[in-house]
């Protein structure tokens, strides 16, 4: 729970520190377990909000500094309305607005790869998607992402009284959080298009003979 307050959990445990250079990738290093400039993370949590939570949400960091957040932003407390908002850079809200005491799914995702940020609310499973690859989904708010940022840490922070649970974070697999990792329903091919055109226009000359 968190109440006015955060919990961060750095992604190589507690020795991030300010992050000193030449050690990238080594296991018992600050940056060890760290992305910046490749691959794609995911985060999901259950969160429900109390009557009396104004922001809230769950934080990708760069070391000591928030970078990203996902959730309810301050800008949007009196309506509970989802976004994502970049720090220094600008916000984007969605169209969900969150019901106090009730428990919500929420996954997050910094796509480095394809210069992307998204987030779903209650992902079915079955339809909502993430494609590492492009970078093609239906998230419920999504936005452009140019920063060139680490990827350290993920906080979870409210003002007012936030419940907390089953968080998880996952590099480049979206199976790990409950998406997809392509569409379940693809774009027809040409060579179907055709075959399907050609149908319609045998069965338009018999209904004229």
């Amino acid at each position: 729970m968190t109440n006015n307050a955060s919990a961060k959990r750095e992604y190589n445990g507690d020795i991030e520190g300010a992050g000193s250079a030449g050690n990238d990738g080594q296991d018992d290093h600050e940056r060890g377990g760290a992305a910046r400039g490749g691959g794609v993370v995911f985060y999901s949590v259950d969160l429900n909000r109390s009557a009396g939570a104004v922001w809230s949400g769950i934080s990708s960091y760069d070391f000591g500094s928030e970078r990203v957040f996902f959730g309810v932003p301050g800008g949007n407390a009196a309506t509970d309305t989802i976004g994502i908002d970049e720090s220094g850079v600008g916000a984007t809200s969605g169209s969900i607005s969150l019901i106090d005491g009730q428990t919500y799914r929420i996954v997050a995702v910094v796509d480095f790869d394809n210069d992307l940020l998204g987030m779903f609310v209650d992902p079915d499973g079955v339809s909502d998607f993430w494609d590492p690859t492009n970078g093609t989904n239906n998230a419920d708010v999504t936005r452009v992402d140019t920063g060139t940022n680490w990827s350290t840490a993920a906080r979870l922070g409210s003002g007012g009284e936030v419940t907390w649970d089953n968080l998880t974070l996952a590099l480049n697999d979206p199976t790990n959080v409950g998406l997809l990792a392509a569409d379940p329903i693809p774009e027809p091919t040409s060579a179907l298009l055709g075959s399907l055109g050609l149908l319609a226009l045998f069965r338009r000359r018999r209904e004229s003979v």
